[in-house]
């Protein structure tokens, strides 16, 4: 699927930040599993927490 380019523009220094799924947040505590949406500021994951008893969380970025 190809991303608008609006929206391909918006990840670069400055804008958003580029996720994967799997990619690892805050020293490994957070991997990211899904993207649940965006807006103007930021992106939202669905991220696990391999180091808490809680299994998912929710991660702005």
């Amino acid at each position: 699927m190809r991303m608008n380019a609006w929206i391909q523009d918006s990840y670069r220094k400055g804008g958003y930040h580029a996720v994967r799924i799997d990619d690892k947040f805050s020293v490994g505590g957070y991997i990211a599993q899904r993207k649940l949406g965006w807006d103007q500021f930021s992106n939202v994951w669905l991220a696990y927490d391999s180091q808490t008893s809680v299994s998912f969380l929710f991660c702005s970025v």
